[in-house]
């Protein structure tokens, strides 16, 4: 692994308890191929808040969103744990982070954790003993299995979200949007009843609105109504959708901003607790963005 690039960028945003945020992402060349992990520095105007790492977990990613950039890429490959250790150790010591008493690290990067759940295990059971340490895991194919490997695991390592990636119930608009779904089972009503029976009180829900696909008033109570009974137990991210070359390229299109107040709105007024999140400018280092895709 040699570091081939770091790019260093500064951005305005909507977020949870932080409005601004420096971003570096590092491009590393692992022989066959550009990999990117990064880091994140969240300020709520001048109060520094806390220090984020994003990690890949694969080359390549077989879900195929056809909203994210991975998508381009038809190479596939997990990383083992031994190379996650590597990159974690590269950025943690880079940035000096043992200095800090709260570093979030997020498992968000290319990839997701449902093609690599073993490895993604072995490497954070690594890194445990590293007691600043917070983990995000999120996924755009959770099912009941994985979520209750992933909660059993919280117990050994403190979990800050499990979040699940939301763009619709229903079966056959997902599988054109998450190509794998085609031949995978989506129920959402599945996890809703999990999240209902769990004590686990760090479910996060990200609702990545897609104009003409999940942006009206229909879709907005159709979401609220699932949600009836575990209101309390979840926050959801209402987030904007990122351009990349897959959207372009899917003619998928992000929403006004007014789209996602509206969803926050109907979401607040039945006590549901939730966050619009997105970048003020578009520099290509945001979710579901390569840096590489320049």
């Amino acid at each position: 692994m040699k570091l081939k690039e770091k790019i260093t960028v500064e951005n305005n945003y909507s977020g949870s308890d932080w409005n601004f945020e420096k971003t570096t992402k590092y491009i590393f060349d692992i022989g066959y191929a550009e990999i990117e992990a990064g880091y994140f520095e969240h300020y709520r105007d001048d109060i520094f808040v806390k220090s984020v790492l994003e990690l890949p977990q694969t080359y390549g990613c077989p879900a195929k969103c056809r909203f994210c950039a991975s998508a381009a890429i038809e190479q596939f490959l997990p990383f083992d744990s031994l190379f996650l250790e590597e990159l974690f150790l590269y950025l943690y010591n880079e940035n000096h982070l043992s200095e800090q008493k709260y570093v979030l690290l997020t498992m968000t990067g290319m990839g997701d954790i449902f093609f690599n759940f073993e490895n993604v295990e072995r490497f954070l059971m690594k890194v445990k003993k590293y007691k600043n340490l917070h983990i995000t895991l999120s996924s755009c194919l959770w099912n009941k299995e994985l979520l209750q490997k992933a909660e059993l695991f919280g117990k050994g390592i403190p979990i800050r979200n499990l979040q699940i990636t939301y763009v619709t119930d229903k079966a056959e608009q997902l599988a054109n949007i998450i190509p794998f779904y085609k031949n995978y089972r989506y129920d959402f009503e599945e996890l809703i009843q999990y999240i209902k029976a769990s004590n686990a009180k760090n479910y996060r829900i990200n609702y990545i609105m897609i104009k003409g696909v999940n942006d009206r008033d229909v879709d907005f109570q159709r979401f609220r109504e699932n949600l009836n009974e575990v209101s309390d137990k979840i926050v959801v991210r209402i987030s904007k959708l990122n351009e990349t070359g897959a959207t372009r390229r899917n003619n998928l299109s992000p929403t006004g901003i007014d789209a996602l107040q509206k969803l926050q709105s109907i979401l607040q007024k039945d006590g549901i607790k939730s966050y619009i999140y997105y970048a003020y400018k578009n520099d290509n280092m945001n979710c579901g963005q390569l840096i590489t895709e320049r």
